[in-house]
């Protein structure tokens, strides 16, 4: 994609204005989010833009100009919790209020239809009794981006994880109590460490949640290392983590059984911390979402 039709920014705000005494004392908006189509960048990269210098709305997408580049910006793909609505007043028309209650129905709209998709990829006998679907894609910042739990013939779904910055590696944990104010993901645990090559390493397995099944959104294959052994998940693809399933299974070893109450504090918090917050690619609390990789344009207008 060109500069002239623009890149596709997905979980994407607008900051406040920051302030620069020397080249603008009186501030500017900037834009965030994860970057798609963008040459020399992988897809789902985060990153914010160089100032912004005008917009326009076309159906429902958000036009943002910066000196050098285009984006668009759906707005069912908006973060609307980390808006800030001074500077985004300066880029829309219409009231701030009603404009991010817009935004809120199309990211609700899209997550009753991804829930819809993913409960249609489980077996049928699944949708209506007890299963866990995770969705993960290599596009997607540690490759998670959803999760749909089957309980009791009721269907919940949930993009939230939280990080847990480590010395060496960081780790994805789904599902601790202090995520969800719905009772139902209480005593909900899966962690994993994602490698690069898109590889995924399970260490916390709630088989409680068991039958698990993995659907690929993205473009490329997955490995996803669990208690019972290797899976390779193909695009768009969903394979069940079990001991039975062979064909997709491709390490026979299983691994030790996993407590998950086991050495809590010096597997999980040794010298790091948990950063909060949703949607998934934005934590504003991990180190490597404090800074987030700069627009290319601002190092060209410097």
């Amino acid at each position: 994609m060109d500069k002239t039709n623009g890149y596709i920014l997905k979980h994407w705000y607008i900051d406040r204005k920051r302030r620069d005494l020397k080249d603008n004392p009186k501030g500017y908006s900037i834009l965030h989010g994860n970057v798609f189509g963008r040459p020399g960048w992988p897809d789902g990269e985060p990153m914010h833009s160089s100032p912004i210098v005008r917009s326009k709305i076309e159906e429902d997408t958000l036009i943002i100009y910066t000196e050098n580049s285009t984006y668009r910006c759906l707005f069912e793909d908006s973060n609307h919790e980390y808006m800030d609505k001074a500077a985004l007043s300066e880029w829309i028309e219409e009231p701030v209020d009603a404009f991010i209650s817009r935004l809120q129905r199309h990211v609700q709209r899209k997550q009753n239809h991804d829930k819809d998709l993913m409960l249609s990829l489980l077996p049928k006998d699944r949708q209506s009794s007890k299963a866990f679907l995770m969705n993960f894609s290599p596009d997607a910042e540690y490759y998670f981006v959803s999760m749909l739990l089957v309980k009791n013939g009721k269907a919940y779904y949930s993009e939230d994880y939280d990080v847990h910055v480590g010395m060496f590696q960081d780790s994805i944990l789904l599902g601790i109590d202090e995520m969800y104010e719905d009772q139902i993901w209480h005593g909900f645990d899966f962690r994993y460490f994602p490698f690069g090559g898109n590889r995924l390493e399970f260490y916390v397995w709630d088989k409680e949640k068991e039958p698990v099944f993995v659907y690929n959104s993205g473009k490329e294959g997955i490995e996803v290392d669990c208690p019972y052994g290797k899976f390779i998940v193909l695009p768009g693809e969903t394979e069940v983590l079990a001991k039975y399933n062979t064909q997709a299974r491709i390490d026979d070893s299983i691994a030790p059984s996993i407590d998950k109450h086991n050495q809590w504090d010096a597997k999980v918090y040794p010298n790091g911390m948990v950063g909060y917050g949703t949607p998934k690619e934005l934590r504003k609390t991990p180190e490597n979402f404090m800074n987030p990789p700069e627009d290319p344009d601002e190092e060209t207008e410097e």
